[in-house]
């Protein structure tokens, strides 16, 4: 007689899901709020001024103060958007004007 097949073999877990990958530097997403790469040229091609250096009294506010996880102080002149706008932005170095939308694709 012919021997009766092995058992089989017990179910392994599934493993867990693989981590969300980050968004792309090249682009933003949604209103890039999350924004973290190093673009640092508004769309008309100025170049971004400092946060540290961004203008301190009325309506503009001390930004790399306001949003500390936004690591303002430490991206220096990249483009961010720590108000919420619809795009990632930062403040001219020539003044106008003052600040400008930047020069980055939103993502596809």
């Amino acid at each position: 007689p012919t021997p009766p097949p092995p058992p089989p073999l017990p179910m392994l877990p599934s493993p867990p899901p693989a981590p969300p990958l980050p968004p792309p530097l090249d682009c933003y997403q949604n209103n890039g709020a999350d924004y973290r790469g190093q673009a640092d040229e508004t769309v008309s091609g100025q170049q971004c001024q400092s946060w540290s250096l961004a203008p301190r009294s009325g309506e503009d506010l001390r930004y790399y103060e306001l949003y500390p996880w936004l690591t303002l102080r430490e991206n220096r002149w990249y483009c961010r958007n720590p108000d919420g706008d619809i795009a990632p932005w930062c403040y001219t170095t020539t003044g106008n004007p003052k600040w400008e939308f930047c020069d980055l694709p939103a993502c596809p």
